[in-house]
């Protein structure tokens, strides 16, 4: 018996325990972000590329992240999905690491255990935070050193404890070598180590434990050198020599973005972009806590609110003067530091309410804490909500699976180079092939023509070949059945379908059934045109060796009008698709289907044949793609 009173004793305090809660807090967090998480390859930003950095211990742009680019290696080897998924899947595990670390670091900081739980997730789902948590990145990573950092110096505060601070100090050298921009933050930690304990600050053995710590942090960056003469398969940061790797660690590559901006240009153009950045992050409650929480540190804990404020001071400077689209994302230790000011507001301001309110109204006014953090969560989920974003997935799968064995893909862009990198280093999708980048210069498209590869474009490729006088084919890829292609039209669009040759004929019986339309067996054309999302509302034509049907502009279809003539014919030899006299798609053995808008606007056009087991291609607008002919013309001038 009292065995069991013990163990039960045990329980409840490890339970009530502060890891317990940020364990809580960060398994929380982690199942909102798997819900939400890209489910593999994406074109976004340089997610593509850290997809499969680590898989074959490759280096990054500049400074390299040669930490995250190790620790991703070990994630490449987890028995789930795909190599893009476990990629990001180690940004959930970080994201929710980060709000596990600002749960004990806002306890420490003097927060109850639903404030510190606040105060986690309220970070954990601002709209930018998140958006690195479901997508391979590196800032993700970075949150949650920082919020380790913070941690371990206010315990090192309260306690007393030198080992504490030697922590915060080995944690703030590993963060060395997976982003120098923590250096923004360095000087709020020098000066709150001052401002807690001057004497420990300033001991020869502390400071010479540090430096040599440090030194060992900026090691890390070796790997670069080491890969570099290894020969490793990409190599985004390359360095051969000490000069060489000090020019990545500083990211010289990103140079000419630093401090380009006048003082007019900070004032008006910066000022008002990176504010309206963090108001949204932290929303209108976030600023008035932090308000809250400045005043209280001013008064109670002086060298936190140089720690928390003065690196966010750090960050935000950085920020003001570097020009880059995503500086959104750079900002993010700022949000960490800022978000557990504003738990000490939220801490003060219910300090202050309960000594005038009833047990029960205190409590309601504590639950009503939590509304803070739903509040993120709901404005914030839409946008990052990628859990059906299969695009890519599907696109590149479908692209490799037809590739000829020798190849050459025109350089496109930095996510589309990247996503096929992403299939080559990651998937294998050059074993029994040849697969070559080729620049959008006409001398190499031709010499790679000449070797008898098959070179594919882009949009940017073909837009850059075609000045130069080249000839192309458009490349559909399948992609779905035709049946579920049409089915998933949504309402307001106008579907018109034809069908020709000898294929269509014998398909046309399980096509009709499929589609809940009824013909005879001796029908061998189809003319069709409905709108989307009520099929069973459109106007149907069959005939035995021909069919054709036509509206004119203003002609009802169900809930809609035709946007203009269409005329849709069939017949043994085509089947086609006009539109005012314009011809928009047309086939001559398989169904032709081109999707309109209610303005007339061409959304789709569709050639689906009987060899492509009646699969419609991706969206003409999603990606896309064509076969390089030949030079046969002059260039434009």
């Amino acid at each position: 018996m009292t065995n069991m009173t013990s163990l039960r004793s045990r329980l409840r305090a490890v339970l009530a325990s502060d890891a317990a809660l940020a364990l809580a807090c960060a398994l929380g967090a982690l199942a909102v972000y798997l819900r939400t998480l890209y489910p593999g390859l994406v074109a976004t930003g340089d997610s593509p590329k850290f997809q499969f950095l680590g898989h074959i211990l490759g280096t990054a742009h500049n400074p390299g992240y040669p930490l995250y680019v190790v620790i991703s290696h070990f994630f490449a080897y987890l028995p789930l999905g795909s190599t893009a998924h476990r990629m990001n899947l180690l940004s959930a595990v970080c994201g929710a690491t980060a709000v596990a670390f600002i749960t004990l670091a806002a306890r420490r900081l003097g927060a109850g255990r639903v404030v510190a739980a606040v105060t986690a997730w309220s970070f954990g789902f601002g709209p930018v935070f998140w958006s690195q948590c479901v997508t391979a990145e590196v800032y993700a990573l970075a949150a949650a050193l920082l919020a380790a950092i913070v941690w371990t110096l206010a315990v090192w505060q309260q306690s007393g404890k030198r080992r504490w601070l030697k922590a915060a100090v080995v944690l703030a050298a590993i963060s060395v070598g997976h982003h120098l921009t923590v250096v923004t933050v360095m000087p709020a930690l020098v000066l709150f180590v001052l401002l807690t304990d001057l004497r420990e600050g300033r001991r020869p053995r502390f400071i010479a434990f540090a430096a040599i710590v440090t030194l060992l942090g900026l090691a890390q960056y070796t790997f670069i050198l080491v890969r570099t003469h290894q020969g490793a398969a990409y190599l985004g940061s390359a360095a051969r020599n000490l000069a060489e790797l000090i020019d990545v660690m500083r990211g010289s590559q990103f140079g000419n973005r630093m401090f380009v901006f006048n003082a007019s240009q900070l004032l008006h153009e910066r000022v008002p972009l990176i504010s309206g950045i963090l108001a949204r992050e932290l929303g209108v409650a976030g600023i008035g806590l932090v308000l809250i929480g400045t005043l209280t540190l001013v008064r109670r804990q002086r060298a936190a609110l140089v720690l928390l404020l003065g690196g966010a001071v750090g960050v935000v400077t950085f920020a003001l003067n570097y020009g880059v689209p995503d500086i959104a994302v750079f900002l993010i230790p700022s949000f960490v530091l800022l978000w557990l000011v504003a738990g000490v507001g939220m801490s003060t301001l219910l300090g202050l309410a309960r000594p005038a309110l009833s047990t029960r109204a205190a409590t309601a006014l504590t639950a009503l804490a939590l509304t803070l953090p739903a509040f993120q969560l709901a404005r914030s989920f839409r946008e990052n909500d990628h859990s059906a974003r299969t695009f890519e997935i599907r696109y590149f799968d479908a692209l490799f699976a037809r590739l000829p064995t020798r190849v050459a893909f025109v350089y496109e862009g930095h996510s589309v180079d990247h996503m096929l990198l992403y299939k080559i280093h990651a998937e294998g999708g050059e074993q029994g092939r040849e697969i070559y980048p080729v620049p959008a210069r006409a001398a190499d498209v031709e010499r790679r023509l000449a070797q008898g590869l098959t070179v594919f474009a882009f949009e940017n490729g073909h837009r850059a070949l075609k000045h130069q006088g080249f000839d192309f084919e458009p490349v559909r890829l399948p992609e779905k059945p035709l049946v579920e292609f049409l089915r998933e039209q949504p309402a307001g669009r106008l579907i018109a379908l034809a069908t020709a040759g000898h294929s269509a004929s014998a398909a046309l019986p399980w096509l009709a059934h499929a589609i809940g339309l009824s013909t005879r067996r001796e029908d061998g054309a189809m003319a069709w045109i409905c709108p989307g999302g009520a099929l069973d509302q459109g106007r149907l034509v069959v005939g035995a060796s021909s069919a054709e049907l036509g509206l004119r502009k203003g002609d009802p279809l169900g809930n809609l009008r035709a946007p203009a003539a269409i005329r849709v014919s069939s017949g043994a030899q085509a089947g086609c698709v006009s539109l005012e006299e314009r011809t928009l798609v047309c086939v001559d053995d398989g169904v032709a289907v081109a999707v309109l808008d209610v303005e007339g606007n061409v959304l789709d056009r569709q050639v689906v044949r009987a060899a492509d087991e009646w699969r419609a291609a991706f969206p003409e607008r999603a990606l896309p793609l064509w076969r390089v002919i030949g030079r046969h013309t002059q260039p434009e001038r």
